[in-house]
């Protein structure tokens, strides 16, 4: 899970509620306006994760890509037995236990995160966990999150972890936010020759 977000997002979106479980479900193919619009209609909360779209440019566009094929929805299945319905454009309920709970969460708050980023961001999904070098920000929106340094087409990206998505994301920062990691690296490199000739005299 990404350190947290200190300028950009204060408390976690997503908890445990009174009633209900989080869960799973898939509605059919471009079917996910649909199916919240049903989920809405019935009271039953839920989430449709998705992100903010830029050109290769860097400008937003301001359409909403959506992130998965699933949506999450907080329910008391018992009360919905007949929603997963072919009518209801729903192709199964993944009914999940208290137990599995916490993961749904936290992926639920990962692709939150990355949909906030990407209102102030370009932001690009990638699968896999980021390979990079640790680094957490010490200016600008994303201070105090723990995250990665990667280079990509020769330039620092900022790489955070999607919670248990299995996923990352790629933010384009601008320079003077990553500043702090590309000097600190030039100082410590600097400093192992001088402790190392220290050591030996």
């Amino acid at each position: 899970m990404p350190g947290s977000l200190t300028q950009l997002i204060s408390t976690p979106h997503f908890t445990r509620r009174e009633r209900g479980l989080w869960c799973i479900i898939q509605p059919f193919a471009k079917c996910e306006k649909f199916v919240k619009g049903l989920l809405d209609g019935l009271g039953i909360e839920n989430y449709v994760p998705s992100i903010t779209v830029y050109d290769g440019r860097g400008s937003r566009k301001g359409r909403k890509q959506v992130l998965t094929e699933y949506i999450f929805v907080c329910w008391d299945c018992h009360k919905y037995p007949s929603l997963c319905r072919p009518k209801n454009k729903i192709h199964f309920g993944e009914i999940r236990s208290a137990r599995e709970e916490d993961r749904i969460i936290n992926t639920m708050e990962g692709y939150w995160r990355a949909d906030v980023i990407s209102e102030h961001f370009p932001v690009r999904l990638c699968p896999d966990e980021p390979l990079g070098t640790p680094f957490t920000p010490s200016r600008g929106l994303l201070a105090g999150c723990q995250g990665f340094l990667l280079t990509v087409d020769g330039r620092s990206v900022f790489a955070l972890p999607m919670g248990d998505s299995s996923q990352h994301i790629e933010i384009r920062l601008p320079a003077a936010d990553l500043r702090t990691a590309v000097s600190r690296r030039t100082t410590a490199a600097a400093e192992v020759p001088q402790a190392t000739a220290h050591t030996s005299i």
